[in-house]
């Protein structure tokens, strides 16, 4: 498994990649047998098997398993099942501001208040075009849920109600109903 991250801050986040396809040959180039796996580093030990305090490791030891490429970090690390064919796995360092995403929540749902819109149900975690599904999504999801995403205030002329829903682990919630307009909300009806 090779983790790719980038490891910069959202304000020095590295600038949209425009050829796709040369990094990825740029990164799968520098993926050779000689890099080894994270896990690999012969960490000095006594007979007794205990960690050798005080005791130098050169970095090319120390980093076996990682390479750099442009402004990417490559960790390659070995999986448990034997079988299984290589993949990479990406993650960014991400800065969450609760007063942010609360406002990008309600302008979502004023750009869908309009008549003939009386239920408004807000997905995450959705697989993209390939197939894939972000667990990013599900930790974001819970967030909104901990942080009253949908709990302040909300002023809609149209919409009666109106749910959070996470696909990947089945979670609704109801962020707002307006009494006497809709009957119960059944799970069955987002199909679970």
């Amino acid at each position: 498994m090779v983790f790719i991250a980038d490891m910069a801050s959202d304000s020095d986040r590295l600038p949209r990649v425009r050829d796709i396809s040369g990094l990825v040959e740029e990164m799968v180039g520098a993926l050779t047998p000689e890099i080894g796996k994270v896990g690999d580093t012969p960490f000095p030990t006594n007979e007794d098997g205990m960690f050798v305090v005080g005791k130098v490791i050169p970095a090319s030891i120390a980093q076996r398993g990682r390479v750099r490429v442009g402004d990417y970090w490559l960790e390659i690390h070995q999986v448990a099942s034997t079988g299984m064919r290589p993949f990479a796995t990406a993650n960014v360092q991400t800065d969450l501001i609760v007063d942010d995403v609360q406002d990008s929540f309600r302008e979502l749902i004023l750009r869908k208040d309009r008549p003939g819109n009386r239920t408004l149900v807000i997905s995450s975690g959705l697989p993209d075009e390939t197939g894939n599904a972000s667990s990013l999504d599900v930790h974001l999801f819970g967030l909104l849920q901990r942080h009253g995403i949908g709990r302040t205030a909300l002023s809609v002329e149209h919409i009666d109600l109106i749910v959070l829903h996470q696909w990947q682990t089945h979670d609704l919630q109801v962020v707002f109903h307006r009494q006497g307009s809709i009957g119960p909300l059944r799970s069955e009806a987002f199909g679970h």
